[in-house]
């Protein structure tokens, strides 16, 4: 086991010609959805954040089988960077899903992180909002979304969901802790996450994914690791800005 506690880790830098986009810790091989009649299931490889990353279209999905170590009972951690592409006409953009199916019933959500696309009169929930939830076997769902909408179209994000025992479920965005509403449930449960039998990424999105890491503990992100987070995210913006300067001032000089 990772001393770190990473349990995966998809860098989403290739596809390999048998659909699988590999796992760092050689652990959990992903497969890209296929083609069917007409539809591609399939999502395409794009210049990411880092690297490469995979654009979803809101059919495209990556499906990775359930392995013992991916079973995570008690505390989680999701690490990801999305760049969104539209939540408005979006109902599910998931980013990332573990569900348990059955013959007799429609998938049931265990864990998981999501754009919300809906809007709820009355319920408090406006789009653009980040979704995260697991379920427990003594509470069962467990639902919590960001008070405001914090997906801004078409930038980079760092997104950062955390079930801990003591504190309970976190949503940080570029490094900071967003406030969150529960809508179902409670947002401490104590009961262990129920067990899954499929795992999905980009289910349902419109959505670019890249760097996802899923942990079996709860990241403590202090203020050294938060400060490293926004630092990263200053300089990506100063670089962009930098950049648009130098291309108007040749643009210009000639």
């Amino acid at each position: 086991a990772d001393p770190n506690g990473t349990v995966a880790f998809w860098a989403f830098d290739e596809v390999k010609p048998n659909g699988v986009t590999p796992d760092e810790t050689g652990l959990n091989f992903a497969v890209v959805g296929t083609s069917s009649g007409n539809v591609s299931f399939t999502p395409i490889l794009i210049d990411g954040k880092f690297g490469k990353a995979l654009s979803f279209d809101g059919a495209a999905y990556v499906n990775t089988p359930i392995l013992p170590h991916l079973e995570i009972p008690g505390e989680t951690t999701i690490d990801v960077w999305i760049n969104v592409q539209e939540f408005k006409n979006v109902k599910y953009n998931n980013i990332i899903v573990e569900c348990e199916r059955t013959r007799e019933q429609l998938p049931k959500r265990t864990f998981g992180l999501a754009v919300n696309g809906k809007t709820d009169e009355g319920s408090g929930i406006v789009q653009g909002a980040l979704l995260a939830f697991v379920s427990t076997e003594n509470e069962g769902l467990n639902e919590i979304v960001t008070s405001e909408s914090v997906v801004t179209l078409n930038q980079w994000m760092h997104v950062v969901f955390i079930r801990s025992l003591s504190t309970g479920m976190h949503i940080y965005v570029n490094g900071e802790e967003k406030d969150v509403n529960v809508i179902s449930g409670v947002q401490n449960p104590k009961g262990p996450i129920e067990r899954e039998t499929e795992l999905y990424i980009g289910h349902d999105a419109v959505s670019f994914i890249d760097e996802m890491r899923l942990y079996n503990v709860a990241l403590e992100l202090n203020s050294e690791q938060l400060s490293w987070m926004q630092l990263t995210i200053g300089i990506t913006i100063l670089s962009i800005v930098l950049g648009a300067a130098f291309f108007f001032y040749l643009k210009f000089k000639h």
